[in-house]
């Protein structure tokens, strides 16, 4: 005998626009019918996911995180040089920018730039940083967009 569902536990998600909402129910040990309630989203691994697969909602929240930790970084760090930064930045916040990227990839632009956006004002901490371009500053702390991670991690 398998390992038994808790039926209040299950949901059933709809995937797509097309998607017919059909309404499931599960046959219990006493031969009742229990009703499975859909949802729009789940959690799941730490993936938000929702029915239309746009992972916007995921990304906020991994985006509020990110700026969450920067805060802390640059409210106990007074000066940051590069080196410090680096070390900073790449174990505490872009973990939360990459967690899964290749399962949730962002399909839209606002998402990206949101994305973008927390690494950006990362690099204006360093010291000295602050009055060059993104590239500029990208180019000297040696870092790569999160896009071109994302891709890389593609293709890997």
């Amino acid at each position: 005998m398998g390992m038994k569902l808790n039926p209040t536990k299950c949901k059933a998600m709809h995937l797509g626009r097309s998607n017919p909402l059909q309404e499931y129910t599960m046959l219990l040990d006493d031969n009742t019918q229990h009703h499975i309630m859909t949802t729009t989203e789940e959690k799941d691994l730490g993936v938000i996911v929702d029915s239309g697969l746009t992972f916007s909602k995921h990304i906020q929240t991994q985006v509020n995180k990110a700026n969450s930790v920067l805060g802390a970084i640059k409210h106990t760090f007074k000066a940051m040089d590069p080196t410090a930064f680096l070390s900073l930045y790449k174990s505490l916040v872009r973990p939360n920018l990459e967690y899964a990227s290749v399962i949730w990839s962002p399909k839209l632009k606002r998402d990206k730039d949101a994305l973008e956006y927390v690494q950006r004002r990362a690099t204006r901490l360093v010291t000295g940083l602050s009055g060059k371009s993104y590239e500029e500053r990208l180019q000297t702390l040696e870092l790569p967009t999160l896009e071109f991670r994302r891709q890389r991690a593609d293709m890997i």
